[in-house]
């Protein structure tokens, strides 16, 4: 009997829906099991994200945006594997990169009305990556006493572009700003607690470093601070000076939404993260962290009356308790190795002496990638503690001003994010956090050499993508009610396997 004769019709099944599952079973069966032999105990979590977690994300792109800025700064040490022979790392968040791209652009192609766009700072992020390239370049062919360094950009230039490109089209309603916001106040309170267990606990290595057979950086990276009692906290940071300073955008966050929160508990818990973080920011005992945090807060004092008014009067009272316990202050210890110590300023000031002499001899084109770092060493016995000076050995007037006139036009989305937002809005909300961010970036890169920080950089393109979307405004309520509307018909296509 034939299926067309059977009794059961078109429900008797045929050899390939029999043969597929057998298949399918049998290549995951052995999937898992590699999986298992080669990671061990690893593979739990791992296939946990397969098997649950990856499926739940794939079905709005913000998700799984979400998740990756969160897990980014923990996953990025324990889920590398090196390459030899100069080729790029696979690492963490390259390959969670790859995979949220192909998802934004597959999303773009089932919903017709969602619009991908590039925006108008594309074009000069993408003259900034060339040069950066180029000064790579310069080295490879002309040699040089720099370095090609293509991992640092990759970590530093190009995936922070792609998270800048990912956020501004990302963010397609006032929904997903809210959303944005709890997960920069989440993944800062997790980076924050992260220094805080490393301060408690006082060990001269931190105890997230990675150990080498889980392809991570090796122990010495991970060495701590430890001129102070129980050392400075920097956690998955690594470094003191940027943990404080990654930790602003978290408290600006969570000053800048305060005032929106709906519920006693949702402003308790702001109130709490942002006290937190505070206490992160002070045992980073770095000036530089204190300084950008505090300028950043007074950013938000000027653009935020409501703010303004309510702790004005805080930090009138703290400045005068400082003023009248000054002389106890100054004979601390503490204080005098963290802020009154002058022998980091001399060190700065050689640098600059030696950057400057540098660009002068070589100020078009300059030495090449990593000149700075090395000659630093060499010379004055430090790494570049200057991201500017930096641009202005490696790349020379070359270098540096395609990443000013990312700066200039940047500072007019800016302005014209501001124009866009209205003032108690969530959008001016936003427009606080990520511009006061912007701010604090560029106070670090005069204290440090950003180039190694790739989940810093991402922060600062991210928040750049947001000013991006902000400029272009929120008020068409057709656009948002259209994009709910194909969003609903997207999350019906994958349900049904279209």
């Amino acid at each position: 009997m034939n299926r067309i004769d059977s009794p059961h019709g078109s429900l008797m099944p045929t050899n390939s829906t029999i043969v597929t599952p057998i298949i399918l079973s049998i290549l995951t069966g052995l999937f898992l099991a590699l999986i298992v032999h080669f990671l061990g105990l690893l593979s739990l979590p791992v296939i946990f994200f397969l098997v649950i977690l990856f499926p739940w994300l794939v079905r709005d792109p913000f998700r799984f945006y979400i998740w990756l800025i969160i897990t980014w700064p923990f996953l990025e040490l324990y889920a590398r594997i090196s390459l030899p022979a100069g080729i790029p790392d696979i690492t963490y968040e390259r390959l969670m990169m790859i995979i949220l791209f192909i998802i934004l652009i597959l999303d773009g192609f089932v919903n017709k009305k969602r619009q991908l766009k590039f925006g108008g700072l594309t074009f000069f992020a993408i003259v900034y990556f060339v040069a950066q390239l180029s000064v790579r370049m310069h080295v490879v062919f002309f040699g040089g006493t720099g370095s090609s360094d293509y991992n640092g950009l990759l970590t530093g230039v190009l995936i922070p572009i792609g998270v800048y490109w990912i956020t501004r089209n990302i963010l397609v309603s006032k929904r997903y700003l809210t959303g944005f916001v709890y997960t920069l106040i989440i993944a800062s309170l997790l980076i924050c607690f992260s220094g805080l267990i490393d301060q408690i606990i006082g060990s001269e290595t931190s105890i997230f470093a990675p150990p080498a057979e889980l392809g991570g950086f090796s122990a010495g990276t991970f060495s701590r601070y430890m001129d102070v009692p129980g050392g400075r906290a920097a956690g998955v940071m690594v470094n003191p000076g940027i943990y404080g300073a990654i930790l602003g955008i978290g408290v600006l966050a969570c000053i800048s939404y305060f005032y929106h929160a709906s519920g006693m508990r949702a402003k308790i818990f702001l109130f709490v993260s942002m006290l937190i973080m505070l206490v992160g920011v002070f045992v980073s005992y770095t000036r530089q962290s204190w300084i950008v945090v505090l300028i950043s807060l007074f950013f938000a004092l000027f653009f935020l009356p409501d703010f303004r008014k309510n702790f004005t009067p805080l930090f009138l009272s703290v400045t005068i308790l400082i003023i009248i316990i000054w002389n106890y202050l100054a004979n601390s210890p503490l204080l005098q190795s963290r802020v009154l110590n002058s022998a980091n300023v001399d060190v700065r000031v050689a640098l600059s002496e030696m950057a400057w002499r540098l660009f002068l001899e070589k100020p078009l084109f300059g030495w090449g990638s990593g000149t700075m770092d090395l000659l630093g060493t060499l010379q004055v016995g430090e790494s570049s503690h200057n991201t500017f000076l930096s641009l202005l050995v490696d790349g020379g007037l070359f270098l540096f001003l395609a990443f000013l006139l990312v700066l200039m036009y940047l500072l007019f989305r800016i302005i014209q994010a501001y124009r866009k937002t209205e003032r108690s809005s969530i959008e001016r909300s936003v427009w606080i956090t990520t511009s006061g961010f912007i701010l604090i970036f560029l106070m670090t890169g005069f204290a440090r050499e950003l180039r190694y920080f790739g989940y810093f950089n991402a922060m600062f393109w991210m928040c750049a993508g947001v000013i991006d979307r902000l400029a272009e405004g929120y008020a068409n309520k057709r656009e948002v009610s259209e994009y709910r509307l194909y969003k609903s018909t997207f999350q019906e296509n994958m349900n049904s396997g279209k």
